[in-house]
């Protein structure tokens, strides 16, 4: 018996066994690998090594045995193993043996991709000819008429119009371009409208990439129009055989073959399709329709909603039913969730381009063809304005009027400062701090729905997250506060649908991403994320972002850490504006605006400035003693021709002028240093305020000369590593210094662990203990903080005023 990951038992019968595989790198959502193991494979090749392996002699043949995945974790893989594999194996419960394991890719769609490229009879559908203008025939009575729905605008009327020509004049496939809620499926349900009263003849294909846009077409379209007395537009559903029947909404049950059981869906006959003259369908299944020996050009009309979400062989499985006289329509959002093309080779040849980009590109600019639909009616202006200037390059315009909250701004931020972490035997991510806000916030918002929001409805509230663990227990602390209406989804079971409010839930922070910091190629800033990045969910996916966000009407409330999101991942830019938003209405709780700019400025530090790990090892004075024997021998001799004597201005190279002072740190000086003045004809030369490096001709020790900004200038020892335990990682300062009243010590965050300040202060004469650590009181962190922003002193240094 194998229990499985998500709760649920499997049991292994007729001599079958279940086998444990661990993995050599740990499995996970955010890497490239750990996607395609998660989504693409779901067999494994096996061969057995034998513990004693015998020379293979030319022309024998291993035999290798096939074995499905039945759980994916972190570190293990689950197989289950058939009869025939463990009789000849020998194989028995509980026992250990050694196999070479190959991962199979599922080759199904890639078959079903190949088979609709055989399909294919005519490639003027894929590319059609655009050296003639075709032209749309246009007359008032077609433009006001009657049967038209009067919502529609009049990028929207184009649209029908385009699709409603007369099949006898020929047009290449229709585009309808359109960002979220400008009402693409609307125009698409009002055309199918219109068809089956102006042309008894036609027969409509609709096609979808997923099942839910599929199934809205009949719930709030064409269900309605049926039962107003239109039986003609009657549709059929086609389902995959093996969907559960429960998962599927009641009125779509309607218009399904479902088998007399009512326990399975049945596929479709040419028989059930010669009955209706609007079919339904997904991409996936379209290719069941090719099967049953319809003629292309069945149907006259063939519209692809969603077409922007699939790969162009995806695209192409109705198409097999077209011919030069079909009118195709692809409509679609360009900037919402798009499949990833895991092939580096594949992408360079652009096969990530759906089908729906690839026809934009390659059709002018003023084709008649080339519909854009602009008006968004679903959410609250503020929210169309952040979308349309991050992702639309500010074309959409809003034009419902959604009412606000009156206590929250429709973009609002609350922070929530916790860890993501993972399950033993998890892929995904959770965020405990981050559920117990969104359950906060979502009773405090019950508590005061607005009467212009219209009755409490549970179901209009959304909280989506990238990863199934934060959706398993926002749902489970919802229960508990039977608030179990409330929708949690993950961002891709969300397409198509709509809330009043939506919470979003990053999950991510930096303890899990700040060593896989990836920087932002500039020609990919809006384009597809390359397959080198890594996958942070919200924070370095742009299109699940922006899929998410215009899923609200009223009310985006984003749940996470700002400081991770506005450092991380390649939307980053992105959830600065957001933020800065936020501080400009007030919006921004749980942290200030100036308290973010100051982490992400010392953030920036860790970026720019790193401590050299090639430096010489450095003794400090106070344990100079014990390491007397190795510190003569590592010490480097005086340079020839100077004496023994010398006096502390002699460790400077005489090329500048150098103001004398007593203070030492740890046997190397810290001094005022100005450069030279510039010679020759570049009076610039000398101003620089990079810092100089020079070698102490008594040491042989690199001395840093860095460049203040309070009118002089400052001369440091490079950072060397302190074999202290309270001083790893920080610069060698000697604590009779830091008392000096001339002197203010600035301490680099990169150099301290999190939550730590900088060593206690130690009095002139006193020797500090062998740890030191302990933080300073509140009010010292403070003004150091402000002395080193005004000061803009970016390095750990001590500076002397004069």
């Amino acid at each position: 018996m194998l229990t499985g990951v998500s709760g649920g038992a499997k049991y292994a019968q007729n001599g079958q066994l279940f086998g444990r595989f661990k993995l050599t790198e740990t499995l996970s959502e955010d890497t490239l690998a750990g996607r395609l193991v998660m989504t693409k494979v779901n067999a494994v090749y096996l061969l057995p090594v034998p513990k004693q392996k015998l020379v293979q002699t030319q022309g024998t043949k291993e035999k290798v045995y096939e074995a499905t995945i039945e759980e994916k974790t972190k570190e293990y893989i689950f197989l289950r193993l058939s009869r025939e594999c463990c009789e000849e194996l020998n194989l028995r419960p509980d026992c250990d043996t050694q196999v070479e394991l190959q991962f199979q890719l599922n080759r199904l769609p890639l078959c079903e991709m190949h088979y609709a490229l055989d399909r294919i009879k005519d490639n003027g559908v894929l590319f059609p000819d655009i050296s003639m203008t075709p032209t749309i025939p246009w007359s008032p009575n077609r433009q006001w008429d009657e049967q038209l729905d009067p919502r529609l605008n009049a990028k929207q009327k184009e649209a029908v119009l385009a699709i409603t020509t007369p099949l006898s004049i020929q047009l290449p496939p229709v585009l309808i371009i359109g960002p979220y809620g400008t009402g693409k499926t609307f125009t698409l349900a009002q055309a199918v409208k219109h068809i089956l009263q102006q042309q008894e003849t036609s027969r409509i294909l609709i096609c979808t990439h997923s099942n839910s846009a599929a199934d809205l077409y009949i719930k709030d379209y064409l269900h309605p129009y049926v039962e107003a007395g239109n039986p003609q537009a009657r549709p059929l559903r086609v389902y995959f055989r093996n969907r559960w029947v429960k998962t599927v909404h009641p009125v779509v049950h309607q218009y399904c073959l479902i088998s007399s059981a009512h326990s399975t869906f049945q596929m479709p006959q040419k028989e059930d399709i010669l009955k209706h003259r609007v079919v339904v369908v997904t991409l996936n299944t379209s290719q069941y329709l090719c099967q049953l020996d319809l003629e292309p050009g069945f149907f006259t009309h063939i519209l692809l909603d969603e077409a922007a979400q699939a790969m162009e062989c995806e695209t192409i499985m109705p198409l097999a039913l077209a011919t030069q006289n079909t009118r195709i329509v692809l409509a679609g959002d360009h900037m919402q969730l798009s499949p990833f093309v895991y092939s580096e080779f594949a992408r360079e040849r652009n096969l990530h381009v759906s089908l729906l980009d690839r026809l934009y590109e390659h059709y002018p600019a003023e084709f008649p063809c080339r519909i854009l639909l602009c008006e968004n009616y679903r959410s609250h202006e503020a929210i169309i304005n952040y979308t349309s200037e991050l992702f639309y390059e500010g074309k959409l315009m809003a034009s419902g009027k959604q009412p606000a909250h009156k206590d929250f701004y429709p973009l609002t931020f609350f922070t929530a400062r916790g860890e993501d972490v993972q399950e033993k035997n998890s892929t995904a991510f959770y965020n405990n701090a981050e559920v117990f806000e969104v359950v906060e916030r979502v009773e405090e918002l019950r508590r005061k729905w607005p009467v212009a929001w219209g009755k409490l409805d549970d179901g209009s509230i959304g909280v989506v997250t990238p990863y199934a663990d934060q959706v398993f227990r926002i749902r489970a602390e919802l229960r508990k506060k039977r608030l179990s209406d409330v929708n949690v989804e993950r961002v891709l079971n969300v397409q198509g649908k709509q809330f009043r409010v939506l919470f979003l839930s990053t999950v991510r922070t930096r303890h899990t991403c700040k060593h896989k910091q990836t920087p932002i190629k500039k020609k990919e800033q809006l384009l597809e994320d390359s397959t080198e990045d890594l996958d942070y969910g919200f924070l370095s996916n742009y299109k699940l972002l922006n899929t998410a966000i215009t899923r609200a009407q009223s009310l985006v409330a984003v749940v996470g850490d700002p400081i991770a999101l506005c450092s991380i991942g390649r939307c980053r830019k992105f959830w600065e504006r957001f933020i800065a938003l936020c501080h400009e209405n007030n919006s921004l709780h749980g942290i200030t605006f100036e308290q973010i700019k100051a982490q992400l400025e010392a953030l920036e530090l860790k970026k720019t400035y790193v401590l050299n790990p090639l430096a010489p090892e450095f003794i400090p004075r106070a344990l100079r003693l014990q390491h007397s024997g190795s510190a003569n021998r590592q010490q480097q001799s005086p340079p020839k021709g100077r004496g023994l004597h010398h006096t502390q201005n002699d460790h400077f190279q005489n090329d500048g002028i150098v103001q004398p002072n007593p203070s030492v740190l740890i046997g190397n000086p810290i001094r005022a240093y100005t450069p030279p003045p510039p010679l020759g004809p570049h009076p610039n030369l000398g101003k620089s305020p990079s810092p100089v490096q020079r070698i102490d001709p008594h040491t042989g020790t690199s001395i840093l000369y860095v460049p203040a900004v309070y009118g002089g200038n400052v001369v440091m020892s490079v950072p060397l590593p302190v074999p202290w335990t309270g001083y790893q990682g920080r610069f060698a300062v000697d604590p009779r210094i830091i008392t000096h009243q001339a002197a203010m010590a600035y301490n680099m965050n990169l150099l301290q662990t999190h939550g730590r300040g900088s060593p206690i202060p130690y009095g002139l004469g006193h020797h500090p203990p062998v740890s030191i650590g302990q933080p300073q009181n509140q009010q010292q962190e403070k003004d150091q903080h402000e002395q080193n922003r005004n000061g803009e002193l970016y390095f750990a240094v001590l500076l002397f005023l004069n």
